[in-house]
């Protein structure tokens, strides 16, 4: 019987937004080192095969998509040992693996599973994005700006792409139906069950980053007599809001101690109703009150939401806001997501399923 578990990090070398995928990556792997296990990290094909071969490896790790074959076959069906890989994408653009014995998803939102052609035979776990305890951040004197650390493309750009499509007809009939604050997920299911979608990924591509845009844009217009700083290129948009702001990108891991000046920040969630997104989490833990659109994880932890059909919601939930009282309230609430409380749960369940 193997005495210490042993974990091997495959880097897939995906950078994402603001090399947010490599910070992921690199606290994630931090966290299984506060516990007893071995951890080992490999960034090459040839870097993984020599440590599955001359290490007891126990399971492997990877965010976003899984890149490790070796003539088309990936290392764990190889090596016969588990991997799990973290999945922060709609599953319809991650082309899983739901058939192998030798992979557990663990997604980021409780709805993804809609999204694939029959359940794995692992199941899943579901966990946000976290951050490391040691890293948390305590409040300090703020300017009175609201920041929203969200990228907002040319939504003409993207409408001009959907009348290109030979689905166009489908996909605005599918944006005149959807309600802003109901599941994305969940409706383009049941869509994509009523309606016949040739090509079903560049169906949600273009109606994901439409709808993402349009609610972005929606948020910096309702927020009255208040400056903005927006975290993101300026793409161009007309945005009916002169108290907004755009600001040159950060990296990912510059991120917090920027947040930190600020006094409230503004998560848009990337259409995920089941879900806790790592904007709300990373504002949290960068020791700033963050106001979130509500959803069916949100409304759960904090009372600082607002909802698409309503005019006044941003502002409402701004007003709402007592700083102090507010931070210390939602630092407990998301205690629960850190990476060190994920890693556990990973290695629970790895151990459960031996």
């Amino acid at each position: 019987m193997q005495e210490q578990i042993t974990v091997l990090g495959l880097n897939n070398n995906f950078y994402g937004s603001y090399s947010s995928n490599q910070v992921f990556f690199d606290e994630l792997m931090e966290a299984f080192t506060t516990y007893d296990v071995r951890v080992f990290t490999a960034s090459t094909i040839k870097e993984a095969i020599h440590l599955y071969e001359n290490e007891d490896i126990s399971f492997s790790i990877g965010f976003s998509k899984y890149k490790y074959f070796l003539d088309e076959i990936p290392l764990y069906e190889i090596y016969h040992k588990i991997n799990y890989q973290w999945v922060s994408d709609n599953p319809l653009k991650m082309n899983l693996d739901v058939d192998s014995k030798w992979v557990k998803y663990i997604f980021i939102d409780n709805e993804y599973p809609m999204m694939l052609k029959h359940d794995s035979p692992n199941g899943y776990l579901f966990r946000p994005i976290g951050f490391l305890e040691r890293n948390v951040m305590e409040p300090q004197k703020k300017n009175e700006r609201v920041i929203i650390p969200c990228k907002i493309r040319n939504l003409n750009y993207i409408y001009r792409k959907i009348n290109e499509s030979k689905e166009s007809s489908l996909m605005k009939r599918f944006l005149e139906l959807y309600d802003r604050d109901s599941s994305y997920i969940k409706f383009l299911y049941s869509f994509f069950d009523y309606e016949h979608i040739c090509d079903k990924e560049a169906f949600f591509r273009l109606t994901n980053e439409y709808i993402r845009i349009e609610k972005r844009i929606w948020v910096i217009e309702h927020i009255y007599d208040l400056p903005i700083d927006i975290l993101s290129d300026d793409f161009g948009n007309d945005i009916k809001n002169s108290n907004a702001s755009f600001l040159p990108t950060i990296a990912y891991e510059k991120l917090s101690k920027f947040i930190n000046e600020y006094s409230f920040a503004v998560n848009v969630d990337p259409n995920y109703h089941a879900c806790i997104h790592d904007r709300f989490i990373k504002t949290i833990s960068s020791g700033t009150v963050c106001v979130t659109n509500r959803n069916n994880l949100t409304e759960q932890i904090t009372p600082y939401t607002y909802m698409f059909n309503d005019e006044n919601s941003v502002m409402n939930a701004l007003n709402s806001v007592g700083n102090k009282s507010a931070n210390m309230f939602l630092r407990t609430a998301i205690l629960q997501y850190s990476w060190e409380k994920s890693a556990k749960i990973i290695l629970d369940d790895f151990e459960g399923q031996k």
